[in-house]
């Protein structure tokens, strides 16, 4: 079997000690800030043990670490994975369909092409952390990380535009979030659907518009366009959504 980069191993590491003993309950998981300096020292820890020189070495017992501290490996890990896993151009492309399409079944069309024509390694590591975001929803009841709250969170960690002042600004009016929302609550990732009130996945697309439609509106909120042309702009693309919304439910 081939060997797995350290990146990609601490990411599984991370994400199965996490779903395992209720521990993705934990109140504030993704919220409340680890340290800074036990983060570092377990990064440093489980790079040297996955290294790709020390693959004979045993496992390391995460169980003596705390949620918090795990937790933010993982973000920290996502975050520093070099090249991203979403390049700026593709990047781009995800947003110019989330912002750009009337209709919700187009957009979903271009994350799906999208995703794709991306490497099978960047794929598939997509699609694990994107199946754990749907299972951090879930337990939103008690960990307090709600759908919005998960978005921004890891908005944050995956998409990275070459342009970091771009990236940060993306990230304050709600862009790279809402792209995030899509592909947790659509199909164009992973193989279903997933319905954010009853934290089950379906294979039907009916409750989708409504659903992302409210939680884009939750994201986007805190934008205050600078001019009245964007927010015209603005008002006619929800307008735009609104219709399309309509006109799947009719049928």
């Amino acid at each position: 079997m081939e060997a797995m980069e350290p990146s990609t191993r601490i990411i599984h590491e991370c994400t199965g000690w996490l779903q395992t003993n209720d521990r993705l309950k934990v109140e504030g998981i993704f919220r409340v800030s680890g340290s800074l300096l036990k983060i570092k020292a377990l990064q440093e820890r489980l790079a040297a043990q996955f290294s790709l020189e020390a693959q004979t070495a045993g496992e390391i017992d995460l169980d003596s670490e705390d949620v918090h501290t795990v937790a933010g490996l993982l973000k920290k890990t996502i975050l520093e994975i070099e090249p991203p896993l979403l390049s700026t151009l593709d990047l781009d492309r995800l947003l110019d369909a989330q912002f750009q399409s009337p209709a919700i079944q187009l957009r979903i069309q271009v994350f799906r092409d999208t995703f794709q024509a991306l490497s099978e390694n960047q794929r598939s590591m997509l699609c694990h952390i994107f199946s754990f975001l749907r299972n951090i929803v879930s337990h939103k009841n008690s960990n307090g990380m709600g759908l919005g709250n998960v978005c921004t969170v890891f908005g944050a960690s995956l998409f990275r535009h070459e342009d970091a002042m771009k990236s940060a600004i993306l990230l304050q009016n709600g862009r790279l979030p809402s792209v995030a929302l899509t592909m947790i609550l659509s199909d164009a990732l992973l193989d279903s659907f997933f319905d954010p009130s009853s934290f089950k996945c379906t294979r039907s697309l009916n409750q989708l518009p409504t659903a992302m439609l409210a939680e884009e509106r939750k994201l986007l909120k805190q934008e205050t366009p600078a001019t009245s042309t964007k927010q015209s702009n603005y008002k006619t693309l929800m307008d735009t959504r609104k219709r399309a919304l309509s006109a799947v439910q009719r049928n």
